[in-house]
């Protein structure tokens, strides 16, 4: 068996998991906890080494289980650095307030990472240095951090001092940034220079004014950017250059 999927099954008990890895720990390679309401996720240490070919795992809105108390978090931490080939890696909605604890670990215990979801796990006063360490996911490609706290401004510095430090990220996506401005989207458009896909669905605070003024600066090549839901539409942009393709809804 190498692939067990959870996701919503409510009240999901730690022993369920823990017999499911102890059965197929040699062929194991995806394993999805999302959506998994009052979860229970409790695996045992001891068996944590046997799962060095689990590459897949997602957590996505496991709200009481890593984070309500730190040895929840602790036990995380246990269960990912003793997978250093996972590639693949989904905790949306799954914390606040150890964040960026877990972020400071990423890199030194699975350095393979090429997919990230963080959406809406991190709030507080959240600065751009509290990313630094997603510039060491060298192999980081996709990215996902949809309804960053609302008191966060400083896109130009995340994307000047960190993700412009990730040379293979080719899609990010931004959902319900309310402070994102225009001037934001240029700076994420001209300096991430293998972005292919830029999701800005929810962003509302756009005017559609990036496209002008990125029309002489460097940008990708067949850039796709979502804007549904930002209230913009086609009659918004008279020319569109040929380098990106909007997507409206």
């Amino acid at each position: 068996m190498r692939y067990f999927d959870f996701t919503c099954c409510r009240g999901l008990q730690a022993g369920t998991v823990q017999s499911i890895l102890s059965s197929f720990q040699s062929s194991l390679e995806e394993l999805n906890l999302s959506f998994c309401e009052d979860a229970v996720f409790n695996i045992d240490t001891a068996m944590l080494p046997k799962q060095q070919k689990l590459w897949k795992f997602a957590a996505a809105f496991i709200t009481h289980v890593f984070l309500v108390m730190q040895p929840r978090m602790t036990q995380l931490l246990e269960f990912l650095k003793l997978m250093p080939n996972l590639r693949h890696l989904n905790l949306a909605h799954c914390f606040r307030s150890a964040s960026t604890w877990l972020l400071s670990k990423l890199p030194r215990y699975c350095p393979r990472i090429s997919y990230l979801d963080i959406s809406g796990s991190l709030s507080g006063n959240i600065q751009s240095l509290a990313f630094g360490p997603l510039k060491e996911l060298q192999s980081l490609e996709m990215l996902e951090i949809n309804k960053l706290d609302e008191n966060f401004r400083d896109y130009r510095g995340l994307v000047g001092s960190v993700l412009s430090e990730c040379p293979k990220l080719s899609a990010l996506s931004l959902r319900g940034a309310s402070c994102l401005c225009d001037a934001d989207v240029c700076c994420i458009i001209s300096q991430l220079k293998c972005l292919a896909s830029l999701d800005l669905m929810y962003c509302p605070q756009l005017d559609g004014s990036f496209v002008l003024q990125c029309a002489d600066l460097p940008s990708p090549p067949n850039l796709k950017i979502n804007l549904q839901y930002t209230g913009l539409t086609r009659e918004h942009f008279p020319s569109i250059p040929p380098s990106l393709e909007l997507n409206f809804g």
